[in-house]
């Protein structure tokens, strides 16, 4: 199936689904209490229903209700063996296996072709782990335990946030090392904040992080915020069309992609919080440089932005974007192109040239990567012609309800 989206004006008012990120963390850390926790608010997607069902195979229970999810840990069981499915979330895989490598001696994970490329990276050295790949399937073996792990975030800080998680696990005294100052490194900082919530001490200084005295999860109630990977589109789209709001986000929120306000600052667009609402203000988008290695996923709605700007804009640290659910430098810059935009890829990144309009009455190859599908549905809304995009519905990855509010707001789209 294919989706049509018509030229249209957005309105209205959107408030953006809970944090993909944030439920990751609380389902992890709820699942390792020990005991019963309730998340409220939880974002149950593709992505996150990867996590669960590997949580379920290690011994967890869950209960379902309309907008909360309660946890029961209290059965995880230490084995020799154990083998999971996990397709399509690195998410899951990454922030998952740290705590696989302590409760078993070797997993094998059935996964995908691409899952395989994302994750088969340089960065595994890291790791005291022995890795085999296979066909669609990885098989990983316990080595011994280091003292202390020194983790790379060139490429993901998955591994990292995965390890701070699984600390209490681990020998008493294991320090990891990032190459960064972990305060600056959003994601790494977000799972800091969310392991603290369940109770977790740590001791942070600068790049390393261990362990405070005999500190371990416990259960608890805890809300899910809402998420500004999702909102970040809809803040783009309220740029386009400035008739649109958007609500319900914690205007303090330690997520990463909270620097969207930050970065379209720095290009010449201010935003106003009046009301619990997020409104385009003024300005227009000029020339500017910036650097997006510790915010990837603002990538693909920055480029939508910059390709209708007035001026050029130089996007760096795209390092990570060739390990997301697509190539999103190659997804983007071909989008970009086929619309009318003016775009080039260069040795350190991307250069996006502003152009008036966009033609459109174009195909778009998304390659089925749920941020390349939100980031092309609202830049078709300001297309001369309608645009196709090729894939849709790996929408269901992080906001299955999309399509849903992007027609309500007033967007106009068709399967074909």
């Amino acid at each position: 199936m294919k989706l049509v989206v018509h030229p249209s004006a957005l309105h209205g008012h959107i408030t953006p689904p809970p944090s993909k990120s944030i439920t990751h963390r609380a389902l992890i850390c709820a699942a390792f209490a020990g005991g019963k926790s309730r998340l409220h608010n939880p974002l149950l997607s593709a992505d996150t229903a990867e996590t669960i069902e590997v949580l379920k195979k290690m011994g967890c229970e869950f209960s379902f209700f309309e907008n909360s999810v309660d946890i029961d840990g209290s059965r995880i069981v230490r084995e020799k063996h154990k083998c999971f499915k996990i397709l399509e979330s690195a998410s899951t895989l990454r922030m998952l296996l740290p705590f696989m490598m302590s409760f078993y001696e070797d997993v094998t994970i059935k996964t995908s072709a691409r899952m395989i490329e994302r994750v088969q990276t340089a960065d595994l050295a890291a790791l005291d782990w022995n890795f085999e790949f296979h066909p669609e399937q990885i098989i990983v073996r316990r080595g011994e335990f280091q003292m202390p792990y020194r983790l790379n975030t060139n490429l993901t800080t998955q591994w990292l946030s995965g390890m701070i998680l699984a600390l209490p696990f681990y020998p008493e005294g294991t320090s990891l090392i990032s190459d960064l100052p972990l305060r600056d490194n959003p994601y790494p900082y977000l799972t800091i904040k969310t392991g603290m919530d369940f109770g977790i001490e740590y001791t942070l200084d600068q790049n390393m992080i261990r362990l405070g005295n005999s500190s371990s999860y416990q259960g608890r109630d805890y809300v899910i915020e809402a998420d500004y990977s999702s909102a970040i589109f809809w803040l783009g789209a309220s740029y386009l069309h400035p008739g649109l709001s958007v609500n319900g986000l914690n205007p303090q929120s330690c997520q990463a992609d909270a620097a969207y306000f930050s970065l379209l600052k720095t290009l010449g667009v201010n935003y106003l919080y009046q009301n619990s609402d997020f409104v385009y203000e003024s300005g227009k988008i000029g020339s500017g440089s910036i650097d997006i290695s510790k915010t990837p996923d603002l990538f693909p709605i920055l480029v939508a932005l910059a390709s209708l700007g007035a001026g050029k804009i130089e996007i760096r640290g795209v390092e990570k974007l060739k390990y997301k659910e697509s190539n999103r430098i190659q997804a983007m810059v071909g989008g970009i192109k086929r619309m009318g935009g003016k775009i080039k890829k260069t040795t350190t990144g991307l250069t996006v040239y502003g152009v008036r309009e966009l033609r459109g009455g174009t195909e778009i190859e998304t390659f089925n990567d749920h941020r390349i599908i939100m980031a092309f549905s609202i830049l078709a809304s300001v297309c001369k012609r309608a645009c196709v995009l090729n894939q849709f519905t790996g929408i269901q990855k992080s906001y299955p309800d999309f399509f849903n509010e992007f027609q309500r707001l007033g967007g106009k789209a068709e399967v074909i």
